[in-house]
């Protein structure tokens, strides 16, 4: 274990993947409000502020370390340095992996939290982004950024990967498919599940037989308020899977993935979908795009249901040959994204910034 970095993270926990990767480098894991619960308590904006002071007061028992790796955009471990709390020569990263950034640019949170949160993304040594549209937005959202902005990435294990890239897609139906979970409103904006929802409605009135299977938590709710638009006729052709252990053999029965995500950083679910052959189209607000961009640009589209339509009626009318064309072209530049290149790359990267 590596004494000289403090990994801080969230609640209940950070992401899977950016535990490994933080792990990777020998961390000491704490909760960033270890002293002063807030983060999933829902108090207000008043208290919240209160509780990043309370907590960055007491961050003098982490003086010691070298590094703090923040995952995500916290506000005490800056606080606590700009009080005189932490040592000035302690360097404070963040892991740049959510959302936030594209909320920030989409003004879809409050305008005084986007002017905070602008300040804190000058005010860390650096920033490990998550792919290279999470550097792109921040770039745009601060063009004087004075903050170091590196980029990183995710892939699927090992076994994953082998299991994955077994599977030969056949392309002998309409199904697409979407791996998302919920629930909750918020979460469907962020996955752009409206959109695809819609989009597929519309995409139905040409190819009649198409269907759609979405694996993923979903609540009754969510699903009235994304079929309210529904026949009795379409609601057969649309289907809820929840939860699934066996994710393989829907990706292996699937013709078409598609994810156009609002924000989406570096989603796994769309790289498994790369090692599987299987094509998919993304958002220009999707991180995985970079790995697109050299597969098919067409692949890659605006936040629209209409564009989504017309996409997923132009894949269907390919030839077999054109389809199998794109899955071996997404295997070839899906290839190095593996969790054992991304640990690599994460490690090397750190190494980098010590240097």
């Amino acid at each position: 274990m590596n004494t000289r970095i403090l990994y801080l993270h969230g609640r209940p926990g950070p992401h899977f993947m950016h535990k490994t990767l933080a792990h990777s480098l020998g961390v000491i894991s704490k909760p960033v409000d270890d002293d002063l619960r807030w983060q999933d308590q829902g108090f207000g904006a008043l208290k919240n502020l209160y509780a990043w002071i309370k907590n960055a007061l007491n961050y003098k028992k982490y003086s010691g370390f070298e590094f703090i790796l923040v995952d995500g955009l916290h506000f005490s471990p800056i606080i606590a340095r700009k009080l005189g709390v932490l040592p000035k020569h302690l360097k404070i990263i963040s892991h740049m992996g959510n959302q936030l950034p594209y909320f920030m640019l989409a003004k879809q949170i409050p305008f005084y939290s986007r002017i905070m949160h602008k300040w804190l993304l000058n005010n860390y040594d650096a920033i490990f982004c998550e792919g290279e549209m999470i550097r792109e937005i921040i770039q745009t959202l601060r063009p004087d950024i004075k903050t170091k902005l590196l980029c990183t990435f995710l892939g699927p294990s090992t076994g994953r990967v082998h299991s994955l890239r077994a599977i030969e897609p056949e392309f002998k139906g309409f199904n697409l498919i979407s791996i998302a979970s919920g629930p909750s409103a918020a979460r469907i904006y962020y996955k752009g599940l409206d959109i695809m929802v819609e989009a597929f409605l519309q995409a139905k009135k040409t190819l009649p037989g198409l269907k759609y299977y979405i694996v993923g938590d979903w609540s009754e709710e969510d699903i009235k308020s994304l079929t309210r638009k529904f026949n009795p006729e379409d609601l057969k052709t649309i289907f809820f899977l929840g939860h699934q252990s066996d994710i393989d053999s829907y990706i292996k029965n699937s013709d078409l993935n598609i994810h156009v995500a609002r924000g989406d950083a570096f989603p796994t679910s769309t790289i498994e979908a790369m090692h599987a052959g299987l094509p998919i189209i993304v958002s220009n607000y999707t991180g995985t795009k970079q790995i697109l961009k050299g597969v098919n640009p067409d692949l890659i589209i605006n936040l629209s249901s209409e564009d989504l339509a017309k996409k997923i009626i132009w894949f269907f009318g390919l030839s077999l040959l054109e389809k199998q064309e794109i899955s071996v072209k997404e295997k070839q530049a899906a290839e190095k994204f593996t969790e054992v290149n991304a640990i690599e790359h994460y490690r090397k990267t750190f190494d980098e910034l010590v240097k």
